[in-house]
């Protein structure tokens, strides 16, 4: 019976371990998966962008200003808009506050 390593079925930057009837790919950092693909291209990040690193689980992301979350910027942050301002900074809309007092009902834009 020959070795499944002996084709060289695993990328070049990867190991090709032998199993019991099988052959496993052992990945480098930033790897994934049988046939170790590169974690970024699965696009684990899911508001943000994707980098590369040498270290950890072999990528970071890059979270857009209003996105944040342990690891995929999974969350929207509500970014509440400034004094005397009214609306929702996170999707770019706030405005100046023009009510009388006592009659918060009417803003406008």
């Amino acid at each position: 019976i020959g070795s499944h390593c002996s084709s060289n079925p695993c990328p070049d930057y990867s190991t090709c371990q032998e199993e019991f009837d099988s052959y496993k790919c052992t990945c480098p950092v930033g790897y994934v998966g049988k046939h170790c693909v590169r974690v970024c291209s699965l696009k684990p990040c899911r508001h943000g962008k994707c980098e590369s690193t040498n270290h950890g689980k072999g990528f970071r992301c890059v979270c857009p200003q209003q996105y944040t979350g342990k690891e995929f910027c999974e969350v929207r942050m509500e970014v509440p808009c400034r004094d005397k301002y009214f609306g929702a900074s996170s999707i770019g809309v706030c405005g100046p506050c023009k009510c009388e007092v006592g009659n918060e009902s009417e803003f406008s834009l």
